[in-house]
């Protein structure tokens, strides 16, 4: 019975070993990857630069996930310490270069310290997990989380085929999808593509409450709340629109609201999307396929609201949002 089981088993691990062999041999899945639709937001060459960063596997946050083991920062009685926590948006950084400006200008600079925790990619479930490992040795007095409306969605698995990256959003699995033991594979890959459905597109969604998202983002802003509160510091919610007029992205925004609302976390968020009037909001996309990262002038449009708030934090850091 064992020697069977045993045969099994080798035979099993020769079938993995030869098919992932002629995957790799034929580079299949990049006649795969071909086909399906690429993800245009890497015509910004900012993000694609982004993406080219070192990356480390992590069982929890993905095989994409940046190393901040070297982060550290002590409380200072003059220095508040700034936290900023998000997605590409936040590792590009442009809305913080604006802060940054405008910190400046009001002689306030000198006042802060700066940590930028964005990674490419998360979304508030592996957000919380970041902060949760760093809170205690970065002491952030003002935690600053940058929401987009894309983290109604799974995290999305990131491939790259012969005519660029493609990003997969799937149901099942979130960030685990991530996991260098599937990235690492060729033939896992193709098997996970093609075992889930390849795009979950909720930008359709009818019911967002429905979808993946609206509890998992719920759940998650509580969470981190209640965390940052434990720290006896601040949270401030920077919620970013898609830069499109259209109904499904304006449904999310509100949707996004909702959960504010009924999390009694207004008072601690700024929703950007009322910055802009009426159609306005199409004339700050970064591109006409690039509707999510801020350009030069979005980053100033923005600006106001975020630095006023942020300069009132830093001269009353123990104050309640």
């Amino acid at each position: 019975m064992v020697s069977k089981v045993s045969l099994v088993i080798c035979s099993l691990l020769l079938m993995f070993v030869i098919t992932e062999t002629v995957f790799r041999a034929f580079d299949l899945n990049a006649i795969y990857l071909n086909k399906a639709p690429k993800w245009d937001n890497f015509e910004n060459e900012a993000a694609r630069l982004a993406y080219n960063e070192r990356f480390i596997f992590d069982s929890e946050l993905g095989y994409r996930s940046k190393d901040f083991d070297d982060l550290k920062q002590g409380k200072s009685n003059r220095k508040t310490n700034l936290l900023f926590l998000g997605d590409s948006i936040t590792e590009i950084g442009l809305y913080i270069e604006r802060v940054k400006e405008s910190l400046n200008r009001e002689n306030q600079l000198e006042k802060v310290t700066i940590t930028n925790l964005g990674s490419s990619g998360y979304n508030t479930t592996q957000e919380f997990i970041l902060l949760k490992r760093k809170i205690e040795s970065l002491n952030p007095d003002l935690v600053i989380l940058q929401f987009c409306m894309n983290d109604f969605s799974s995290t999305p698995l990131i491939v790259e085929g012969k005519d660029g990256w493609h990003a997969y959003n799937l149901k099942f699995f979130t960030q685990y999808i991530n996991s260098g033991f599937v990235s690492s594979s060729e033939l896992l890959k193709f098997l996970f593509l093609n075992a889930f459905p390849k795009i979950v597109n909720l930008n359709d969604s009818e019911n967002l409450e429905e979808s993946y998202g609206f509890e998992n983002v719920k759940s998650n802003l509580e969470k981190i709340d209640k965390l940052v509160s434990s720290y006896n510091a601040n949270l401030l919610i920077l919620a970013f629109p898609f830069f499109t007029d259209a109904p499904w992205a304006l449904k999310k925004a509100k949707e996004f609201r909702k959960i504010t609302q009924s999390l009694n976390l207004e008072n601690k968020t700024i929703h950007l999307i009322d910055q802009f009037q009426g159609k306005e909001i199409v004339d700050f996309r970064l591109s006409d396929y690039d509707f999510t990262h801020l350009s030069q002038a979005t980053a100033t449009k923005l600006n106001p609201p975020i630095a006023k708030r942020i300069i009132e934090m830093i001269n009353k850091p123990k104050s309640p949002l």
